[in-house]
């Protein structure tokens, strides 16, 4: 094998070759019984693929495309990859990568094409350019924390399966076209957040077995179904649940949750034989109308309400700003368990021009008997 840039390069059968250092190829083809070592050393492929008729031994390297042009991204077990150079780098087939995989490049010059198949990913997910998914998995498989990171904006997924049960951390936006599947560990957003579905015709939706999304979410909102956060602060789960009479104009509605003390304002107040006085230190969940949702005849809400002492009387209340005071809008339904409920809300949390999105909120009080 002559490992020259821009040249095709076989190892013959029968032949074993080991890297000694990194290697620039335009491809490589590896005949019978012949094996081709990378040991730690980066691969670089400038022009097609490998052809692989022996033993390909990847150690701990990295397998560089890096054509300027398309190129076919193989069948392979990977330890790290890396997409470079611009075209369109293009999946033949699912893979699996025991490490990091690195999208490096322009978003309007490069882009990673799933083209419908799965990638199994061990390591973290970094990215400066765009990626394509088709309609495949993503699907998160580590055994440490694995980050997920496009610099150059919002991260787009169809499937996104969480199965690492330490979790994922974010460092931009992710949007997931199609399904979000939980069965791991918990999706820490950082400042960032999540967003499924993309529309009115395409909801996206939340399959989950374990885990929370710490921090922000974000999901499109077009029916009367419930449509449920599966949210957490720190070690405290705080899942929200929204069920619309009818959602008139379809939209999206994202939820947090903040970890500072809510303030009195409008307090007390008196519902029935309850005296409602004073707020949980502990905080306050946060929801946010985006792109427009409009819905007619109220909304049922719940919130689990991890690490605050409740009992059935607990009210939600609610106010459309940062400064108004708490209303008690809708109706009281009993708390069960950490699960404090609210039924035919009709206030809707709105932002005005000098807000951050995290001042509209719902939260729950404490409430004593007269």
């Amino acid at each position: 094998m002559v490992p020259a840039a821009g040249e095709h390069a076989i190892v013959s059968n029968g032949h074993n070759v080991a890297l000694t250092g990194d290697a620039t190829v335009g491809s490589v083809e590896i005949g019978t019984g012949a094996a081709l070592s990378l040991g730690s050393h980066q691969f670089t492929l400038n022009i097609g693929g490998i052809v692989n008729n022996g033993t390909l031994n990847i150690g701990t390297s990295t397998i560089n495309y890096a054509a300027s042009g398309n190129q076919t991204v193989d069948v392979l077990n990977y330890y790290n990859v890396t997409v470079s150079g611009t075209g369109a780098k293009t999946l033949a087939g699912d893979i699996t990568i025991q490490n990091n995989l690195l999208i490096y490049g322009l978003p309007a010059s490069l882009s990673l094409v799933a083209n419908n198949f799965d990638i199994n990913l061990q390591g973290d997910w970094q990215s400066t350019a765009t990626f394509v998914p088709g309609t495949g998995n993503v699907n998160i498989t580590g055994t440490v924390n694995q980050l997920v990171e496009n610099t150059n904006g919002v991260e787009i997924f169809y499937n996104l399966n969480i199965q690492n049960p330490l979790g994922v951390s974010m460092s931009s936006n992710v949007t997931i076209t199609d399904t979000l599947k939980m069965n791991g560990g918990n999706i820490n957003t950082s400042t960032y957040k999540i967003v499924i579905g993309t529309g009115a015709g395409n909801a996206g939706g939340i399959a989950r077995n374990s885990g929370y999304v710490n921090g922000n979410l974000e999901r499109w909102v077009v029916s009367n179904v419930p449509y449920v956060f599966p949210i957490q602060k720190n070690a405290n789960v705080r899942e929200v649940s929204m069920q619309f009479a009818n959602v008139t104009t379809p939209g999206s509605i994202q939820i947090g949750f903040e970890e500072m003390a809510p303030g009195n304002n409008g307090l007390p107040m008196v519902e029935g034989s309850v005296n409602v006085t004073s707020t949980y230190a502990q905080g306050y969940w946060t929801v946010q109308e985006i792109n427009n949702v409009n819905f007619a005849g109220g909304y049922n809400i719940s919130l689990r309400a991890g690490g605050f002492s409740i009992n059935p009387d607990v009210r939600v209340v609610s106010r459309p700003d940062a400064t108004t005071d708490w209303l008690l809008n809708g109706t009281h339904a009993p708390a069960v368990g950490n699960l404090a409920y609210r039924n035919v809300v009709t206030i809707y949390p709105a932002i005005g021009p000098l807000h951050k999105p995290t001042v509209a909120c719902l939260v729950p009080w404490l409430t004593l008997p007269p």
